[in-house]
């Protein structure tokens, strides 16, 4: 199992910045390979070819796990304009792809907006990876208003689903 993580934020302390780290220890408890790709570190500017670095990851993956915010229920432009970049590129070597997302708000007020970031990845770009992907989505609702006890068992969760996942994908 080898494992590409794209990661976008642009605040290295951020509860992403925990997010992250808690999906590659999980990812890395499956035995797998992990590959992190930041794309604000790297200075990724949407709408630019995929720097070679990430092409390789990218071909060399079976997964592919996008950690982001969920800003104006979608994903950042970074992001948006990366997946664009990677899907002209292909993604036939993905066959699991996973969101792990921070909502400020409520998932009602998620649902309610009509799901953008979930649908894009759900259809749009999971219809460029290979026939059969399975896709997962770990979001975290209400990120604004909730408990440390409530964002650790986010992490938690995040950490043992990835774990799963890699575990299920050797195997």
């Amino acid at each position: 199992m080898t494992a590409l993580v794209v990661f976008t934020h642009p605040c290295a302390e951020s509860f992403g910045s925990a997010v992250l780290e808690r999906a590659v220890r999980g990812l890395h408890s499956g035995s797998g390979v992990v590959h992190v790709t930041d794309l604000y570190a790297d200075d990724y500017q949407p709408g630019a070819q995929l720097p070679s670095s990430h092409r390789a990851a990218l071909d060399a993956s079976s997964i592919l796990v996008l950690v982001y915010p969920t800003w104006w229920s979608s994903q950042p432009g970074i992001l948006l304009g990366w997946l664009i970049a990677a899907a002209e590129s292909g993604l036939a070597s993905i066959d699991t792809l996973v969101c792990v997302t921070t909502h400020g708000g409520g998932r009602l007020t998620n649902r309610l907006a009509g799901r953008a970031g979930r649908n894009m990845a759900e259809r749009v770009v999971s219809s460029r990876c290979a026939p059969n992907v399975r896709f997962h989505w770990l979001g975290c609702y209400g990120l604004d208003t909730s408990s440390e006890k409530q964002r650790t068992e986010f992490l938690n969760r995040v950490e043992r689903d990835l774990g799963s996942l890699a575990l299920r994908s050797t195997h």
